[in-house]
Parts: C-alpha cells; structure tokens; sequence
C-alpha cells in the first residue's frame, strides 16, 4: 500500500461528509419550502371554500324566498 493512500482515503471521506451535509442542508431548505406552499395553498383552499359556501347560502335563500313569492301570488284567471 502505498504511503499517501490513507491521507487520500480521509480526504476522501472528509469531502464525501462535508457533501452530505451540504445536500441535507439543502433537502432542509426544500423541505421548508414546500411546508410553506402547501400551508399557503390550504390557507387559500380554505378561503375559497367559505366563499362558496358563502355563495350557496345566498342561492338558496334567494330561491326559497323566490319560492314564496310564486307561491303566495294571486293566479290569474284562464280562459
């Protein structure tokens, strides 16, 4: 074996340890990211729900008192 293999050999690992730390970092950072969009988009989902729920509420109110209207009203005569 040659004298400078094992230096090689640490060095080696040593960069191989420094560039998994730096890819756990970055997986990290990705991570996070992504928890951020998804909390943003469940945020939005939510508001856009309410809103439409909001909108039903008003149709069938509308509706029902649409319905009241016709059915209250007097009917004309036919021929």
């Amino acid at each position: 074996m040659h004298v400078a293999y094992p230096l090689l050999l640490r060095n080696c690992e040593c960069g191989v340890s420094v560039e998994l730390l730096l890819h756990s970092e970055r997986v990290a950072r990705h991570v996070s990211g992504v928890e951020q969009a998804t909390s943003e988009l469940s945020e939005g989902l939510e508001v856009l729900s309410d809103n439409q729920n909001d909108r039903v509420e008003r149709l069938v109110d509308d509706v029902m008192r649409m319905d009241r209207l016709y059915t209250a009203a007097t009917k004309t005569s036919t021929y």
